[in-house]
């Protein structure tokens, strides 16, 4: 199927077209209904830019006071793949595993990281995350995501 370059898959890697996606979220036309779809939404932004108004909003309160919209703007990373490893909720607080997979002049880079968010005021907002070293498998690897498949032939393609 060829893309549809006015209405491009989401950058979140779920197969929707961005306007059925991450969008909705963007203008605040759909609550963020899961901390694992702010998971997904915050990864579009990074990816897309110019989405920093979004991210200070989806940010704890508590957390923002470091932050600037218009550096949030200006991201360098050129975020490429997102894959969620797991998403556990108990009420109002959530984490979520990822893998998030970016290019660098040196090649392909990989953030792996279990995010913290919980639920207040009727939304989600991400707080904070521990990340954890991982190194970008061989092509012919079994993949980081646990798929069991070559890594070339999942996260890495």
């Amino acid at each position: 199927m060829a893309e549809n370059a006015l209405d491009p898959r989401c950058p979140c890697c779920s197969g929707k077209r961005l306007s059925q996606c991450c969008q909705p979220y963007f203008a605040h036309v759909r609550a963020v209904p899961t901390a694992e779809h702010l998971m997904r939404a915050r990864f579009s932004a990074y990816a897309l830019g110019n989405q920093g108004a979004f991210l200070f909003q989806t940010w704890h309160p508590k957390e923002r006071a470091q932050l600037d919209i218009a550096a949030l703007d200006q991201v360098a990373q050129r975020w490429k793949r997102l894959t969620v490893l797991e998403h556990v909720a108990d009420g109002e607080q959530a984490e979520v595993a990822f893998l998030a997979f970016y290019d660098t002049d040196q090649g392909l880079e990989v953030m792996h990281e279990r995010s913290r968010f919980v639920y207040e005021s009727g939304q989600w907002f991400y707080c904070d995350g521990q990340q954890f070293d991982t190194a970008i498998p061989a092509r012919k690897a079994v993949c980081l995501c646990g798929s069991g498949k070559p890594f070339k032939r999942c996260c890495g393609s």
